[in-house]
């Protein structure tokens, strides 16, 4: 070594650790392009995918409006249908009392008096008749037999 070398100082700053700094221009990171075209793609992806969920989850919601909506036509419906056979039977009700009023036997046979100048039977009238107990009917075969009643008469069975 020489002694030129000797008295030469020491360049510490090799050994320290370096804080680099990138410096951003305007903010804007620039990315090489096979990247930006995956990321592009990925947004792409993410966008339909959110699309067909949305579309989906308005289909569902409009599917169960629609049901809500016919079960309360339903529901008034059957409302309106049990008033009106409530109403039905009230009225049948009441028709049949009317027709118990109307015909009853003492009713009928006002009318048959005044109105048709009809008298109740007396014993005079009523006529008595009997039958002889020798008096029978009696059920015959038609003189005709055919071939099945043949064969059965002569199996026996007949």
């Amino acid at each position: 070594m020489s002694v030129k070398e000797k008295n030469l100082a020491y360049d510490i700053s090799l050994f320290e650790e370096r804080k680099y700094i990138d410096k951003k221009k305007d903010n804007i990171l620039i990315l090489p392009k096979k990247e930006v075209k995956i990321n592009k793609k990925n947004k792409l992806r993410t966008m339909f995918v959110a699309i067909v969920a949305f579309s989906f989850s308005v289909a569902i919601m409009g599917a169960i409006l629609f049901n809500q909506a016919q079960l309360a036509e339903y529901t008034d419906k059957t409302n309106q249908l049990s008033k009106q056979l409530e109403e039905c039977k009230s009225e049948n009700t009441q028709l049949q009392m009317k027709i118990k009023e109307r015909f009853s036997p003492e009713e009928v046979e006002n009318y048959a008096t005044s109105n048709l100048y009809m008298k109740k039977t007396s014993p005079s009238q009523v006529e008595y008749f009997s039958l002889s107990s020798g008096d029978k009917a009696e059920l015959t075969q038609s003189g005709r037999s055919t071939f099945i009643d043949k064969i059965l008469a002569i199996v026996g069975i007949r």
